[in-house]
């Protein structure tokens, strides 16, 4: 658009000069004429067509001058607009790659295959070597107070209430028909029904819900790592 705009004012430029001296040769034509009453209007005539012609000449160009600038303006302000969009896109590039980076460091702790044929999901299991035997404290008539999944007396899978040594408690899902039992499931992916896309805060804190699917929370997978 620039090099249109400016290509026309060239243009224009070059008109404006050949009108210009082809107006003044007529001029000079006239006053090599003899000198009468009708060349004396002729003349007088010939001024004021060119001196209008000279006005419009410079209107045009003070309007093609104003659309040059607002070219150049706009051309500025889509400049200014890509490179703000390029660091935009940067940003969300780095904020995806850290998320990648994280995930992949969270999938890695260890990772197991649930049996299911139509499972998707990946389980992370923490067992826990406790041999004090077993203390229940009924809070709901749904969930038992466990001190760990190992030391569960039922051995059902389930929710249950995990209390650890500093007073902390927190539920959990206990895994008791795999691997011998006494898993502590990190995370259940299995439908898609929960969105696993998320931020830094929401993984330290943990989302989702145990009775479907979920992830624990970074915060109480450090928690429970401490008990090894």
């Amino acid at each position: 658009i620039l090099c249109a705009a400016v290509v026309i004012y060239r243009c224009f430029k070059m008109i404006q000069y050949w009108v210009i001296f082809v107006l003044k040769l007529g001029l000079l034509c006239v006053d090599g004429a003899p000198s009468n009453d009708s060349n004396g209007l002729g003349y007088e005539l010939l001024l004021t067509k060119m001196d209008y012609l000279e006005y419009k000449f410079l209107e045009l160009q003070v309007e093609i001058k104003e659309q040059i600038e607002s070219v150049l303006l706009k051309q500025e302000k889509s400049e200014r607009a890509v490179l703000e969009q390029t660091s935009d896109i940067l940003v969300q590039q780095k904020v995806f790659a850290d998320y990648e980076a994280l995930k992949k460091s969270i999938f890695d702790l260890r990772p197991r295959k649930h049996p299911s044929d139509n499972s998707e999901f990946i389980e992370f299991l923490f067992k826990k070597h406790v041999v004090a035997p077993p203390e229940y404290v009924v809070t709901t008539p749904a969930i038992l107070s466990i001190k760990s999944c190992e030391s569960e007396a039922s051995k059902k899978s389930g929710k249950y209430l995990l209390s650890l040594a500093d007073a902390t408690e927190f539920e959990v899902y206990c895994e008791q028909d795999m691997h011998d039992g006494g898993w502590i499931v990190i995370q259940n992916r299995f439908d898609g029904s929960v969105d696993f896309y998320r931020n830094w805060t929401e993984y330290k804190n943990g989302f989702g819900s145990l009775d479907g699917e979920f992830w624990l929370g970074l915060d109480k997978v450090h928690k429970v790592g401490l008990i090894f």
